[in-house]
């Protein structure tokens, strides 16, 4: 994919949906993200939405191991 943000969303899962350069991507998935999901693909600081359980997650791995961590807000 080239930089920027993807013309049509298919919907496979996961979909990375905007490169923002770097290895840095966000990207849409169906489920909670494992360490393997977008290996290779997916760089630190890179923002993965679960669209089924309505969640956030931020790689604070690296491309090649994506650890993915869910992102919290205080109530």
């Amino acid at each position: 994919m080239s930089l920027g943000h993807k013309s049509i969303v298919t919907g496979e899962n996961p979909e990375i949906i905007l490169d923002l350069g770097e290895s840095c991507v966000i990207a849409r998935h169906n489920a909670t993200p494992t360490s393997g999901t977008l290996a290779a693909q997916a760089g630190p600081g890179s923002l993965l939405v679960d669209v089924t359980n309505k969640k956030w997650y931020v790689n604070k791995g690296t491309k090649a191991l994506p650890s993915w961590k869910e992102v919290t807000v205080a109530s």
